[in-house]
């Protein structure tokens, strides 16, 4: 039995320049159709950084 189950995930960003009637907007895709199972009893661990 998985304890934490993901199927297909996709995840995007709107980035939007301008302003006005110049403002022009993109999709901006970070994840796409990524599937993950983690067994019951299993550690996992997630790092994160927002440094740029």
């Amino acid at each position: 039995m998985a304890a934490v189950e993901l199927e297909n995930l996709r995840k995007t960003f709107t980035l939007t320049r301008g302003w006005g009637l110049n403002k022009a907007r993109k999709e901006i895709v970070a994840v796409d159709d990524i599937s993950l199972s983690v067994p019951a009893g299993q550690a996992i661990a997630h790092i994160y950084s927002q440094e740029f």
